[in-house]
């Protein structure tokens, strides 16, 4: 496991769950590192049996693997990974082999007895005995200072005391919840250490046992209540057959965590005050670095459990200090803004083009240190302005002064849509009566002009009067003409329950396509159909949909009088705010529309031709609507439009009415 000491992602962690994890500033790296000072592709971590190394992939600023640059190391546990201002630490998840067998012996009646005990605040203030002494010490001290994982602790304590005593085997001992002591690390002198050191040397270890250590559970709870190191020499009942003892606790001000236990082999040299002494020192040094380990693992899982949460969050948050520097932020944050962490935190607020809006509403909330509430403002990005509602508080230390600020925003750009949305369908929904009623009042005086009209024409006066003849025809033109206006209007304001089923539109697409050949040849127009393979079905009724795709089509046609390209595709797309959706898109090469005018083409009476009533494109978003879909326009002048249908794929809710 990775987990992140310092920089950008501190308090993250990160399982190794592949043989290869690549590590840099690039996106497509398996552990992404937002640094600066990290290499597209900086270096990977290989496992390589049980083994996990770490190799340097030629970066700029190169890999240090604590606190020295390395090309390719073997990692081990409590190793830290050094990449431009980023730390990380390397717990290593490789089994370990079995402690040795740990067994408690319960000493005679008589009680505990021993010949030296020593108070664990002595040994801090004892002097050493010889500089061998101090040189031990002090070395093992600077050993553990900055260990962060248990077990490389124990490890290197063991280490430790076997290298300063005499001492033939050592345990380490660490009590739980209910006081009990439970083993966590052994080592037999002359032995591979760490929880995996357990192995006895050939012939037996100074139990007599192969592979047993047996521990005096009198003298470890006699260190453990009274916090004193003590010393039990062969001859007495508790050291048993292992020569000489020391219980040594792990002692952190009045509390004892645990007990390191030594021993020495039966016959070999007992040990002497000066090792308890010793003992006792570096058990006190050991105490201390469990209880740091501790202290900055829960700060890592503090870290982390606030990662989490704001990870969690749907909006967006956005921390500052009085200079207006973003120190935090989250990943809605970043996917609303569009911007990368990278050139976001670190950052002045105002230098970030586009920022303006915010970085003044956070400075005057800073100012004043007032709280403001519900605001909408406009960010910038990548040529576009998304609209945000956003509120801010002052940020304050434990002394009441103002440090900074928070703001946490959300898009208001779907909510915009939806009340647009809302607007326009009460105002269509108005409009649609108005035009029914006006339609209904029209067609029959429509009716009687034309019925007049034709008889008129019958009449062998007129049939004489050429005159006569052609204005009665045009008569009888144009009224047909407002009757398709009028069908139109009744078209647009009925409301209809569709009826929905499954759909082959890629069929209806290629069949659609076969239908407009004749026409398209004539405007010197190339049809090119191209549904991707496999489409799975729409529920959608067909007919209308077909009168969408052929009216879209149509224009497309129109928009290229000297010829050109029509396409049609056809594909799923991801869908908002999950799931999937259809996607058609009919594109021409055509002469585009302006931008001021793109927004409007969907609007009711709205057209541009010189004839026509600007119904069309209207009816074709009510249809699609009726479908639960949507559809889209997007234009370039001079490069052509395309028009894009969404739809629900079969079985994710379409609507089953429409209007």
């Amino acid at each position: 496991m990775l987990v992140f000491l310092a920089g950008l992602q501190q308090g993250q962690r990160h399982r190794l769950a592949a043989d290869v994890t690549s590590l840099g500033r690039d996106r497509g790296n398996d552990l992404v590192i937002d640094d600066e000072s990290a290499s597209r592709r900086h270096c990977v971590l290989e496992r390589r049996g049980r083994d996990v190394f770490i190799v340097d992939g030629g970066s700029t600023n190169g890999t240090c693997l604590n606190y020295r640059r390395v090309t390719e190391s073997k990692l081990s546990d409590g190793d830290r990974i050094g990449i431009g201002e980023t730390l990380i630490l390397f717990r290593s998840d490789a089994k370990r082999e079995s402690l040795a067998t740990i067994r408690f012996r319960e000493a005679s009646e008589r009680g505990v007895t021993t010949d030296f005990r020593l108070e664990a605040t002595e040994a801090g203030l004892a002097p050493m005995r010889t500089d061998e002494s101090f040189r031990l010490l002090y070395g093992f001290l600077t050993r553990i200072s900055g260990v962060l994982t248990l077990g490389k602790l124990f490890d290197l304590t063991l280490e430790g005391l076997l290298e300063a005593t005499p001492a033939a085997e050592a345990v380490a001992l660490l009590a739980d919840d209910s006081g009990a002591l439970v083993p966590r690390a052994s080592r037999f002198a002359g032995s591979a250490g760490g929880e995996g050191g357990a192995g006895a040397p050939e012939g037996g270890n100074a139990a007599g046992e192969s592979g047993t250590i047996q521990v005096s559970a009198d003298l470890s709870r006699h260190a453990m209540e009274k916090g004193e190191a003590v010393l039990a020499a062969g001859k007495d009942a508790d050291a048993g057959e292992a020569g000489s003892i020391i219980a040594a606790p792990l002692k952190v001000q009045d509390r004892a965590l645990g007990l390191v236990y030594l021993a020495t082999a039966p016959g070999g040299a007992p040990f002497t005050r000066a090792d308890l002494e010793i003992a006792a020192a570096m058990a006190l040094g050991t105490a201390q670095a469990i209880e740091n380990t501790r202290l900055y693992e829960r700060l890592m899982n503090a870290t982390e459990y606030t990662s989490a949460i704001l990870r969690s969050l749907s909006g967006g948050l956005v921390v500052v200090d009085r200079e207006l520097v973003v120190g935090k932020t989250n990943e809605a944050a970043l996917r609303l803004l569009e911007i990368e962490e990278l050139e976001l935190t670190g950052h002045k607020l105002a230098a970030v083009k586009g920022f303006g809006e915010m970085a003044a509403l956070l400075a005057e909330v800073i100012g004043s240190g007032q709280p403001s509430e519900r605001n909408e403002i406009v960010v910038e990005r990548n040529g576009h302005e998304t609209p945000l509602g956003i509120s801010v508080s002052p940020l304050e230390d434990a002394a009441g002064r103002i440090i900074g600020a928070v703001a946490n925003f959300r898009d208001l750009a779907e909510i915009k849509r939806l009340a647009a949305f809302v607007e326009r369908s009460r105002r269509l929904a108005a409009l649609g009566e108005m035009a029914a009623g006006v339609a209904h009042e029209v067609r029959n005086p429509l009716n009687s002009i034309r019925g007049f009209a034709q008889l008129l024409g019958e009449e062998d006066p007129v049939r004489r009067d050429p005159k006569a003849a052609e204005y009665l025809g045009i008569i009888i033109e144009e009224v047909d003409r407002m009757n398709g206006i009028v069908s139109d209007l009744l078209d647009f304001a009925r409301q209809r329950e569709l009826t929905l089923a499954r759909t082959d539109v890629a069929s209806l697409l290629r069949a659609l396509a076969g239908e407009m050949a004749p026409a398209a040849r004539a405007a010197r127009v190339e049809i090119v159909c191209e549904p991707a393979t496999s489409l799975p079905p729409a529920r959608a009724n067909a007919d209308k949909l077909k009168q969408v795709f052929l009216n879209v089509a149509k224009n497309g046609i129109e928009a290229m009088p000297k010829g050109g390209r029509l396409s049609i595709q056809a594909k799923v797309v991801p869908a908002a705010p999950g799931g999937e959706e259809m996607a058609v898109a009919i594109s021409d090469t055509g002469e585009g529309i302006a931008p001021a005018i793109l927004p409007l083409i969907f609007n009711p009476f709205f057209t541009e031709k010189d004839r026509g009533t600007g119904l069309g494109l209207s009816i074709c978003q009510k249809i699609v609507e009726a479908h639960g879909g949507r559809i889209e326009a997007a234009s370039e002048l001079g490069k052509g439009s395309t028009f894009t249908v969404y739809l629900p794929l079969d079985g994710q809710g379409a609507s089953a009415s429409g209007k």
